[in-house]
């Protein structure tokens, strides 16, 4: 999504939004994997506004590379 940057953010906002009203809703489990969202979604959106992008760097062999906000997101699926 490379010079999406201010439609990502938007994106990012929105997504902030419908999760913190979902996580008012929730417990246990559910709850929990909504926290890992939640917690990808700023930290994503933190590099985005800071940065301008998102920053990737971690590197497992051959692996792609990614970042521990997108481990978070992932985490839930």
């Amino acid at each position: 999504f490379q010079g999406s940057n201010n439609i990502m953010i938007g994106v990012s906002v929105v997504a902030m939004i419908l999760v913190g009203y979902l996580l008012t809703y929730t417990k246990g489990i559910e709850a929990f994997s909504l926290s890992l969202l939640f917690a990808g979604i700023i930290g994503n959106g933190i590099d985005r506004v800071a940065r301008g992008a998102v920053v990737d760097y971690v590197r497992i062999g051959w692996w792609p590379v990614f970042n521990l906000a997108d481990v978070l997101i992932v985490a839930i699926l």
